[in-house]
């Protein structure tokens, strides 16, 4: 009778790892797999299109100005356009004057279409053409496709 209780425990005991396994293969494997330490899912492979802008800013003011405009647009973007990716603008470390905006989206044809058409692109752009006129902001930038041989 010991022995009989005894399989029937391990029996149990071997079901609920089995379980437990197959449950969290399937929650790691639908979720994407690897994460970063916040928990944000890891990508590989997207081949997204990649905007890079580089600004240098005259003055504190004139990159205020352009930030307000460019977080309203951000707002936008986030809940409207679900073929952008990553749309973040960064300061340097070293020159506060200076900032990188960094823009991902599943195409080109996107980035040409639907977000240059977009309401918030055609609020942002009169700022910036604004500034880029009366020389208070210098404006570089490239466009990139991603290899896919990295992570997001």
């Amino acid at each position: 009778r010991h022995r009989a209780s005894m399989l029937h425990w391990r029996d149990f005991v071997v079901a609920a790892v089995s379980v437990v396994c197959t449950l969290g293969i399937t929650h790691f494997t639908r979720l994407g797999g690897v994460r970063t330490s916040t928990g944000r899912v890891k990508s590989r492979g997207d081949k997204a299109f990649v905007l890079m802008v580089g600004l240098s800013f005259r003055d504190a003011s004139s990159a205020d100005t352009l930030l307000k405009a460019w977080h309203e647009a951000a707002d936008y973007c986030m809940t409207h356009e679900p073929f952008l990716y990553a749309y973040e603008i960064a300061q340097s470390d070293k020159d506060p004057l200076s900032y990188a905006i960094f823009e991902r989206y599943q195409s080109r044809k996107d980035y040409v279409g639907p977000h240059r058409s977009s309401p918030a692109f055609s609020k942002f752009r009169p700022h910036m053409k604004a500034l880029q006129d009366a020389g208070a902001v210098i404006v570089t930038g490239s466009s990139y496709i991603e290899t896919g041989l990295g992570f997001t």
